[in-house]
């Protein structure tokens, strides 16, 4: 954590400059994951997950507490509530039991602003946005002023049925960056500022794009005649040019087909194998919720169900992480050994099939699942299930919210029977005998287990074959020409507005955004 107390000096370069200002942004979105608690400075780091403050709020004052680790219990290697109580506000308290440890792990430092806890740009750009809007709103000089016309400018232009070469193209078009013949004399480059099309005018981003008549013949020409070659006839260029518009279209078409591959009832497991069902239940006002979940054989009748308060939660999928550490919890303990289980949860699911470590707040819950799925069943499988699917569990779970402590059924539980039964006659178009695989569900060896099926299978079933995406991992390479065939089509998808502040923002003028007029025609 040294490199974030580095000093600010003047005449260091631009690139170090660069640098100080990233880690800034690093600074402002990391967090620290709790293990055992001792790397971690109460007062100085951020620690507890919550949006407004990850530090405490409540003043430290002549408390001699320092780190984390001082407020675990070490009997019990749970929160100490007594040392809570005594050192922090109410406020701090609650947000700090929900914060999960595990005092068999280290401390690790996490990215607040994504669900898995991973760095992303795009997480990383909002929070630098923020920043600045902050500064800007302080008075602070030297930022940008962050107006929500510009926002909103940004938001269109993401948001574009278009590559996300086009994007990116668009994006340092309005920014001034592409490596044209101003742009490189004005960054100290001896050449030629005059165009290398007409020979006219200086060649910026509004003439080549926008005034430079031989240039609407295609881009593409200009990056032959500079290096040497030769003008392409029109009819040459109208191949990449309609390939280019097929992407287009392909990207912005509606997909009319219903998706299949998801059930409407509940489905049987495979033979020899139990099924579980689990769900949460979540009450943001209170920040309490419940759990619950079932195991099923073959024939559809209950081998066990459980259902339990949960308090002190930070959100939905922590309830849904609790009820599948419940239900794998009893399926180990009573000896099972071929699990399929089903949850209506997709964040749930693709963190138990993530063979990473996740980094999220209930990173060490969801690793310790891991393990008992590893040590304890031969073989296992996790997919999703919609609602219609998982009734049972969601009664289970709501049932839960109303308990004082975890309660525990050997057999079906009282009031459940008819929609257990109703699920048992495969009511809804479902055989026992006829059922189909689901895409997602598949027996594996130990090294496939988190996957959720074989690779050709789990990805088939979502739409991939072969580890490839369908229409991307063949795509052809872009080309000037085609960059501006498809950046006005993405000018045209956005709207006479978002063209004009296209013009605008290249240095266009009054005929230039006529042009833009011509685009919408």
């Amino acid at each position: 954590m040294d490199c974030f107390h580095s000093k600010q000096m003047s005449n260091v370069s631009y690139t170090w400059r660069s640098i100080q200002k990233g880690l800034t942004v690093l600074q402002n979105g990391m967090i620290w994951r709790v293990g055992n608690g001792s790397k971690i400075n109460i007062w100085a780091d951020p620690w507890i997950p919550r949006g407004w403050s990850r530090k405490p709020i409540t003043p430290r004052g002549a408390n001699l507490v320092t780190k984390v680790e001082e407020l675990i219990d070490p009997y019990t290697g749970t929160w100490d509530d007594n040392m809570l109580s005594q050192t922090f506000w109410e406020e701090d308290v609650a947000a700090i039991k929900s914060i999960p440890v595990h005092v068999e792990m280290e401390d690790v430092l996490a990215w607040h602003f994504d669900a898995r806890g991973c760095f992303s740009v795009k997480s990383a750009y909002k929070v630098q946005r923020e920043m600045e809007r902050r500064a800007s709103r302080n008075g602070c000089p030297g930022v940008s002023n962050g107006e929500s016309g510009d926002d909103d400018f940004w938001k269109k232009l993401w948001k574009l049925g278009v590559p996300g070469k086009i994007k990116h193209f668009l994006w340092r078009m309005c920014h001034n960056t592409l490596a044209l013949r101003a742009n490189l004399h004005h960054r100290g480059m001896d050449v030629d500022t005059r165009c290398v099309m007409c020979g006219q005018y200086n060649e910026d981003a509004g003439h080549l794009l926008f005034k430079c008549k031989p240039v609407k013949k295609w881009w593409k020409e200009r990056n032959e005649v500079r290096e040497g070659g030769t003008p392409r006839s029109p009819a040459k260029l109208s191949h990449p040019i309609m390939s280019r518009a097929g992407e287009f279209v392909r990207m912005n078409a509606k997909d009319k087909n219903p998706r299949t591959g998801e059930c409407a009832v509940w489905r049987w497991p495979p033979l020899n194998f139990v099924k579980i069902n689990t769900d949460g239940t979540y009450r943001g006002n209170t920040k309490q919720g419940g759990w619950g979940f079932v195991i099923r054989d073959r024939a559809g009748s209950i081998l066990q169900a459980g259902a339990g308060p949960a308090a002190h939660l930070q959100d939905a999928f922590h309830a849904e992480v609790i009820a599948c550490a419940a239900a794998i919890k009893a399926a180990s303990e009573r000896g099972m050994s071929r699990i399929e289980l089903e949850t209506d949860s997709m964040m749930l699911r693709n963190a138990i099939q993530d063979n990473s470590f996740n980094l999220s707040s209930l990173g060490g819950v969801i690793l310790e699942i891991k393990h008992v799925i590893l040590s304890c069943f031969h073989s296992f499988s996790v997919s999703y299930s919609p609602r219609s699917c998982n009734k049972v569990a969601h009664e289970l779970a709501a049932y839960g919210c109303n308990l004082q402590t975890v309660s525990s059924w050997a057999g079906c539980p009282p009031g459940l029977e008819r929609l257990v039964s109703s699920d048992s006659d495969g009511k809804g178009g479902c055989n026992p005998w006829t059922r189909p695989a689901h895409p997602c569900s598949t027996t594996k060896s130990d090294d496939e287990r988190f996957r959720g099926g074989t690779r050709d299978d789990t990805w088939k079933g979502m739409g991939l074959s072969n580890w490839s995406w369908n229409g991307v991992a063949a795509a052809p390479a872009v080309d000037a020409s085609s960059i501006c065939s498809s950046a006005m089509l993405g000018v045209n998808q956005g709207g006479r507005d978002l063209g004009e502040n296209f013009f605008e923002r290249a240095g266009g003028n009054e005929e230039q955004t006529a042009a833009a007029a011509a685009c919408d025609a």
